[in-house]
């Protein structure tokens, strides 16, 4: 062996070492990655699409989700400190980091909003059968039912379920300030979330992309229903 091999300082990742070539990501690097690819988009869609019909997540999911929002922030924060504080392959891992984290959330809240818009949707076409019953009674009585029970037996068999784990009931109100008749609401807030979203559908009620003061929120028209944004 030659003495030069036994006098030089072996590196990190040098064939010689007894660790070997130092791998390009380790173990807690993968965890991290794993996260965001899959932990931050899955909170999204959990928060707005689950418990809506096509699959129902159970409900501790709302904190869960909430923590890893949580989570996803910490990490922004700290890999602008690595972005800033590292040199060479740190600072490279830490932009990597930001750019990954803020891709996720951006593309994770997209499919979340879409899934959770096409099952409110589906709901509409659902209650088709419940708002016909109730224009029905309308039509035949001079006025709308003062309960959806007063539709049972003649116009419906039952009373339906919306079809949604997450919000199973339908609201009846004929005392509504919308200046309606009556108006068929579904009160469908997100899960991990403190807000007052609401699905309507009201026979009068004249359509105004934007937000609507006198609703504190913004609507959106899903069919011939409407969905209020608080």
């Amino acid at each position: 062996m030659d003495q030069s091999d036994l006098s030089e300082p072996i590196e990190p990742g040098d064939p010689r070492s007894r660790d070997g070539p130092r791998r390009l990501i380790s173990k807690r690097e993968l965890a991290v990655l794993l996260f965001v690819v899959l932990g931050i988009p899955g909170c999204y869609v959990g928060m707005d699409a689950g418990g809506l019909g096509g699959f129902t997540l159970p409900g501790p999911f709302g904190l869960l989700s909430l923590l890893v929002f949580v989570g996803a922030l910490v990490l922004l924060v700290l890999s602008i400190g690595w972005l800033a504080s590292g040199t060479g392959p740190g600072r490279a891992k830490g932009l990597g980091l930001a750019v990954l984290i803020m891709a996720t959330v951006y593309l994770g809240g997209g499919l979340g909003r879409s899934l959770r818009m096409q099952a409110f949707h589906d709901l509409a076409e659902r209650s088709q059968p419940l708002v016909e019953a109730i224009e029905r009674y309308s039509a035949d009585h001079g006025s709308p039912p003062t309960a959806l029970t007063r539709l049972v037996p003649d116009y419906l068999d039952e009373v339906p379920g919306t079809g949604m784990p997450a919000y199973p009931e339908y609201e009846y109100d004929t005392t509504s300030d919308l200046g309606d008749p009556w108006v068929l609401s579904v009160f469908c807030p997100l899960a991990g979330a403190i807000n007052f979203d609401r699905f309507f559908y009201a026979p009068r009620f004249a359509y105004e992309p934007g937000h609507r003061p006198e609703l504190s929120g913004s609507l959106e028209q899903v069919g011939a229903w409407m969905y209020l944004h608080e």
